[in-house]
């Protein structure tokens, strides 16, 4: 009789397990919602926010004999991730600003504007930090590559029209004090 006792205290823990999990389970509204497809509440829903321009120092344009044009704000992208992101998704960009691309070598280059809703004028500069080529007025969204007219190491992206108005052409000059690095 004892023998018999124990089989049957065995089934008896394993049911209370089972309802103690099954109780867990109900409580917690995984059987609600496992299914159910949730609707957004548009109080809680995150809005998403572009990045800011982050001023990390000044470039200044300069003419052929060293002579300063016009001096910006700059933003620095010099590693992987900063290069591939850029102006994506950017709403906005003053003519006061500019984003400096630092690459560690010079060679030909290659920009395309995917996700970036901003017309860009896209300024090569080679290792002697001369502008070697512009390409204007680079269109939103558009995923065709423009490439620099000569090797390069870096790169200035201003807004559309920026290089016109301010006459910037190959052979003027770019320099920059960085804020952020030391």
């Amino acid at each position: 009789m004892i023998q018999q006792q124990q089989p049957q205290k065995k089934k008896r823990a394993i049911v209370i397990v089972a309802i103690c999990f099954l109780a867990i389970m109900i409580s917690s509204g995984y059987f609600v919602t496992k299914n159910k497809k949730s609707i957004p509440d548009p109080n809680t829903q995150s809005r998403y926010v572009p990045p800011e321009f982050k001023k990390q120092g000044e470039l200044s344009f300069l003419q052929a004999d060293g002579s300063e044009k016009l001096k910006l704000d700059m933003e620095v992208a010099d590693n992987r991730d900063e290069q591939q992101t850029g102006m994506m998704r950017r709403e906005e960009m003053p003519e006061t600003q500019c984003m400096l691309f630092i690459f560690p070598d010079e060679q030909p280059r290659s920009f395309w504007m995917s996700n970036t809703k901003l017309p860009l004028d896209i300024i090569f500069v080679n290792s002697k930090k001369e502008i070697v080529s512009i390409q204007k007025n680079a269109m939103p969204f558009d995923e065709s590559h423009y490439w620099s007219e000569e090797p390069a190491q870096y790169v200035v992206e201003v807004i559309g029209g920026f290089c016109d108005k301010h006459t910037i052409a190959p052979g003027d000059k770019i320099s920059w004090v960085r804020f952020d690095k030391f």
